[in-house]
């Protein structure tokens, strides 16, 4: 992806942040009591850092244009960093569901972060941006942006929510323990 001019530094901040937001996500619903099987858990903690692993490599190399000015070119021999880039959404979908199970605002976060991952962005920019701008789709359908910042930000928001659940589960597990 080619970003205007200007515009890869926030980006990889952004991406960057994103990641964060997944690793503490991951660690949030692995630290839930009762505890599930350790396969589960290892199914969560693998897409979780595949999917961390995702965003910091899309936000990594954005900052490294922003700070060199010049555009990447892939090659065969980086096929991993492809492969986990576009590995990042299903295993995105995958965690959200796993995570929807054990706490739905975690859930419900990892699901609209996928607004931001590669394949969420296309189907943005191919299905939705159009569907709701009424223009045809193309490189820059316009919206396209728009719907992927409202998705981060709900990710962000469900986030928040899920952060006071689990002060509040945590919380009233202590009350109880002091009777």
């Amino acid at each position: 992806m080619i970003l205007l001019p200007g515009n890869h530094l926030p980006f990889g901040i952004g991406m960057l942040l994103q990641a964060a937001g997944v690793a503490f996500l991951t660690a949030a619903v692995l630290m839930l009591r009762p505890w599930a099987s350790a396969a589960v858990l290892s199914a969560q903690l693998l897409l979780g850092a595949a999917v961390a692993a995702g965003f910091a490599l899309i936000g990594a190399d954005s900052l490294r244009i922003a700070a060199t000015g010049r555009i990447s070119e892939t090659s065969a021999t980086d096929w991993l960093v492809v492969a986990i880039v576009f590995l990042t959404s299903p295993a995105l979908l995958a965690l959200g569901i796993m995570a929807w199970l054990r706490l739905p605002a975690v859930g419900i976060a990892m699901l609209f972060a996928q607004c931001a991952s590669p394949i969420g962005y296309l189907a943005i920019a191919v299905l939705f941006a159009p569907a709701i701008t009424g223009y045809a789709p193309y490189d820059a359908t316009p919206g396209t942006e728009t719907i992927v910042a409202i998705g981060s930000v709900a990710a962000g928001a469900a986030a928040l929510l899920a952060a006071v659940q689990l002060i509040r589960k945590r919380l009233s597990g202590r009350d109880r323990n002091n009777e």
